[in-house]
């Protein structure tokens, strides 16, 4: 089982500004005010080998959402303040308490090389 709830983590669950968004292998969050240090080291003390952690604006600098001559102006609320990547086949989430619990059995945004490969498959007719 490579799926992590953050709520079992109140070391960073407490540092939240609310639930994480996005996908379970690139999640975003948004840290409340004075507690990026504190939500940094948590991040290393228990995600390290699983997740990279990535500032917002550091993605949006990369331009891996794309070549935009000029980005949405909200673009940067929608990245939040981090994004949790996943390593290997690790996930995380949350469940809010009016949420109902579903298991995934299968994930979107895989960022390694098998993921990212679609076969392409022709058929002449």
């Amino acid at each position: 089982e490579c799926q992590l709830r953050i709520e079992d983590m109140p070391e960073l669950w407490d540092c939240l500004d609310g639930p994480l968004w996005g996908e379970w292998r690139v999640a975003y969050c948004r840290v409340k005010p004075g507690q990026h240090e504190r939500f940094e080291a948590a991040v290393s003390r228990h995600l390290t080998g699983r997740f990279d952690l990535v500032r917002g604006a550091q993605l949006l600098a990369s331009g891996v959402f794309g070549p935009a001559l000029r980005p949405h102006r909200r673009l940067a609320e929608r990245v939040g303040d981090y994004a949790l990547i996943a390593r290997d086949h690790w996930t995380i989430h949350d469940r809010l308490a009016n949420e109902t619990e579903h298991r995934m059995i299968g994930v979107h945004a895989g960022v390694s090389a098998d993921e990212m490969y679609i076969p392409l498959v022709l058929k002449h007719c």
